[in-house]
């Protein structure tokens, strides 16, 4: 973790030293040694992971920078957002502010030079450490593949239970009849062997050989879209130090012309978010030459956006003979488990539930211990407790869970949560990441009080199961939060949003689920950092104050904005929203509130993506007004009529068109020449849909099509099968005439058929 780290405080202290100069009075001085220091440490972990050195002093001291590296940039993250807050008090005020922060960088400063002498002393005996000099002012490539590889705890060796999956996999990737560039990914939870399929596959000499130009790079939560093209960048050539300080824009194109002309693989390990492929995707040139991209990702709706025509493929747990065989070859190291302790041993390796990753480090833990029944009997109790902090611990040993474990990432999927609240599992000011999942992990309003006074640094806070009416105003006191996820899953909806969540000046992205519709603080427009902004259950947005700092430049995804007549006038307060959800009133929106606000469309000039629910107007002519950028839209319980279609199927750039919850929707027909970039088409619950025509001519790059839960659809129009770029069409909850009708066409036509 420490190479990571570094590198990102570094940024941080770039980035203050160039925008945020006005706010580090009295301290920029030691904000640039500080920033020096860690250039030093940086070198040589680099220096020292690319010749994988073991030596206890060296991981000791590497141990020690991690530590004081994310010590520095919780200094920097307070310094500056009690700056901000310190404007506007008195003289007094400002300065015993400068002298409490003084001091706090003084201090770490202290301690990266103890640090730093400690590295003078390894770089001296560098030759009985195995250490050598840097060779070159680029990037050791190898050394960030080394470490990497080592963060994987499951290696390749005990990989169970993927071999029909990466079997089918390769020839998919490998395909020579599909020359197209593809994306293909893989989804599933975390620990369930995304990546190590994934590696399976990418190592596979099939692959190997038809791919000259390969590149992997793995990413997180947090992960920015620098770092991930910097990271495929680095697979494919060498980095220099310029492209540092290079644009997205400049790496982008450095990027496209390197694979100009390749037979190229990417991999994009861990993806989160769908904005990140939004962003680098016009980085892969499409020779058609047979490229691809593999993508694993947790979350399904990235896997989609990434590619509309290519299925997911969702990664299965592991069966109860396939966890036993990984179980005794991470607890035997490849030999058989006695015959005395096989009952207790398959107890065990079915209390994970079928995650490799658990098995891994419960099998990786036992085989250091004493081979006995008494032994084993004792983790029978703890091992759902134990195994389910994996996000934390799942690329190291479960014995180093004591208080002197320092988790960056904690995940609580299956817990009691009294019994960690009093345990001392991990020091908590070291975590970066909360994650909770399950109903046993929930979050009842009693607790907040834990989170936000046991986890004062923590960067991500996601919590799946909330039972609370309100976020408590103590949530400003996370002052370090970049991302906040919360769903209601109660019977109590949210219906309070603190004003103290506009505090959190780091605060990226909030996502709120099953919230009600209520409005947002006021002082949400203060928060210039928001990139994502997201309510499920819909918000409306308040009043801009008359004196604004200026727009909320930053902001790219907006979801579900509820529409007023005020609504069309709040777009030039994100003028460079990417994606855009809009709600209109169930009762239908005054025709002149609808052509305003679609008007106002044109100006959002990154906008891409545009959802719309309960669009309902007879009039064509306010389609008319839809950007010509778009490049992909989804209607939710919408009136759309045959002249509705006309429009939209003009549009230059659409590719995507998802169509739900319609029930007055009876009949489609497409003409010629429309829809000419389209390559996924949806209808989900049309429950009145009965007829679909299409004639030769539209349509022509449709890839994939999606229909669900439409009873009423009697067939599937003759010229869909004649489409020659037609790869899948999935069909789910339909009537059994038609599921047999689309069963003999597929197979008649080589079309792959999925019906789940």
């Amino acid at each position: 973790m420490a190479d990571f780290v570094v590198p990102v405080v570094r940024e941080c202290l770039t980035r203050l030293l160039i925008h945020e100069a006005n706010l580090l009075d009295g301290v920029k001085d030691q904000v640039k040694l500080l920033q020096g220091d860690l250039g030093i440490m940086n070198a040589f972990l680099r220096n020292s992971e690319g010749k994988q050195s073991n030596h206890p002093l060296v991981i000791e001291i590497v141990d020690q920078i991690r530590d004081v590296a994310l010590e520095a940039q919780n200094v920097l993250d307070k310094y500056v957002a009690s700056a901000i807050k310190q404007r506007r008090r008195r003289l007094l005020a400002k300065f015993i502010h400068s002298i409490i922060h003084v001091k706090f960088l003084h201090d770490v400063a202290r301690k990266t030079a103890s640090i730093k002498r400690g590295i003078t002393n390894i770089y001296d005996r560098r030759q009985a450490y195995g250490i050598g000099e840097a060779e070159s002012s680029y990037v050791d490539a190898e050394a960030e593949q080394s470490l990497q590889t080592r963060r994987r705890n499951v290696e390749e060796d005990d990989v169970v239970g993927f071999d029909s999956d990466a079997t089918s996999l390769v020839k998919q990737l490998t395909n020579p009849q599909d020359l197209k560039l593809d994306v293909i990914s893989i989804v599933g939870m975390g620990g369930l062997g995304k990546t190590t399929l994934a590696r399976k596959i990418y190592n596979n000499s099939l692959v190997t050989n038809s791919f000259r130009c390969r590149a992997w790079v793995y990413g997180s939560e947090d992960c920015k879209t620098q770092e991930w093209l910097l990271g495929i960048i680095r697979g494919v050539m060498q980095v220099t130090v310029e492209m540092y300080e290079m644009n997205n824009e400049a790496l982008k194109a450095i990027l496209r012309h390197r694979l100009q002309g390749e037979r190229y693989l990417v991999v994009m390990d861990d993806l989160w978010r769908a904005q990140i492929w939004d962003e680098v995707c016009s980085a892969f040139p499409d020779d058609l030459n047979g490229s691809r991209i593999l993508i694993t990702s947790r979350i399904h709706e990235v896997a989609l956006n990434a590619s509309a025509t290519t299925p997911p493929f969702f990664l299965p747990f592991l069966g109860e003979e396939e966890s036993w065989e990984l179980f005794q070859k991470k607890v035997f190291r490849g030999g058989y488990c006695p015959s005395n302790l096989e009952d207790i041993g398959r107890k065990l390796a079915e209390k994970c539930k079928g995650l490799p990753l658990s098995i891994v480090v419960l099998g990786s833990l036992l085989a250091t211990k004493e081979k006995s029944y008494r032994t084993w009997s004792r983790f029978i109790d703890n091992v759902n407790c134990r195994a389910k902090f994996i996000e934390v611990h799942s690329y190291a040993d479960l014995s180093s869970m004591t208080m002197k474990s320092k988790p960056h990432r904690l995940s609580i999927m299956n817990c009691n949560m009294n019994r960690y609240i009093s345990s001392n599992i991990c020091d908590p000011s070291f975590t970066r990441s909360l994650l909770m999942f399950s109903k046993e992990g929930c979050l009842y309003a009693g607790q907040w009080r834990w989170v936000y006074k046991g986890f004062k640094f923590i960067r991500v806070l996601h919590i799946e199961f909330v039972y609370s009416k309100e976020i408590p105003s103590e949530i400003g006191k996370l002052i370090h939060l970049r991302c906040f996820r919360i769903c209601n899953k109660g019977e109590e909806m949210i219906k309070f949003i603190p004003a103290s969540i506009c505090n959190l000046l780091y605060l990226e992205t909030i996502h709120i689920g099953g919230c009600a519709s209520e409005l947002l603080p006021k002082n949400i427009w203060m928060m210039k950092q928001l990139k994502c902004l997201n309510l499920k259950d819909g918000m409306r947005l308040p009043e801009p104050p008359r004196k604004m700092d200026g727009p909320l430049w930053n902001l790219q995804v907006v979801s579900r904005l509820e529409v007023t007549r005020k609504t069309a006038r709040l777009f030039a307060k994100f003028p460079n929203v990417r994606k855009l959800y809009l709600e209109f009133q169930t009762m239908g929106t005054d025709r002149n509130v609808i052509t305003e606000l679609l008007q106002e469309l044109e100006h959002l000039q990154y906008l891409q993506t545009l959802k719309i629910r309960n669009f309902i107007t007879e009039s064509e002519l306010l389609l008319k007004f839809f950007p010509a950028r778009l490049t992909k839209i989804t209607f939710v319980f919408s009136n759309l009529y045959r002249r509705h279609f006309k429009i939209l199927g003009q549009l230059p750039n659409l590719r995507v068109l998802k169509l739900r919850d319609a029930d007055e929707l009876y009949h489609l027909k497409f003409l010629a020449g429309e829809f000419p970039q389209l390559e996924f088409f949806g209808m989900k619950d049309l429950q009145g849909i009965e007829t679909w025509e299409l004639e030769r001519g539209a349509m022509p790059n449709l890839g994939r099509l999606v229909i669900c839960n439409c009873f009423a659809l009697k067939d599937l129009p003759n010229q869909l099968w004649d489409l020659t770029s037609l790869q899948i069409v999935k069909v789910s909850r339909v009537s059994g005439d038609l599921e047999n009708r689309v069963k003999n066409l597929s197979m008649r036509n080589q079309v792959k058929l999925l019906i789940d």
